[in-house]
């Protein structure tokens, strides 16, 4: 019997690390929305679901709530695009 154990999509959830998850974290640390380290932190994660991919592990990896600036900074320097960008809308 085999058993395969695959993810389909995995969605990076929200393009900042810090703010929406931890204000404590932000206050401790001085941390702003437009910090530079948000930058870097954003393409180290998504190199993670990369090789998550490369690995098997993950067929599709996806984004959520970019803002048009983020996923053309991801887009110049990723080398897989992602298959989604998930957005919450309100009609």
């Amino acid at each position: 019997v085999c058993v395969c154990v695959c993810v389909h999509l995995y969605v990076y959830l929200y393009p900042c690390p810090c703010v929406r998850i931890c204000w404590m974290c932000v206050k401790r640390q001085g941390w702003k929305v437009t910090d530079e380290r948000n930058s870097a932190i954003r393409l180290e994660s998504w190199r993670a679901l990369e090789d998550a991919q490369a690995a098997g592990l993950v067929r599709a990896i996806g984004v959520s709530n970019f803002t048009v600036p983020h996923l053309r900074e991801l887009l110049a320097a990723c080398r897989v695009p992602p298959a989604v960008n998930q957005v919450e809308l309100h009609p």
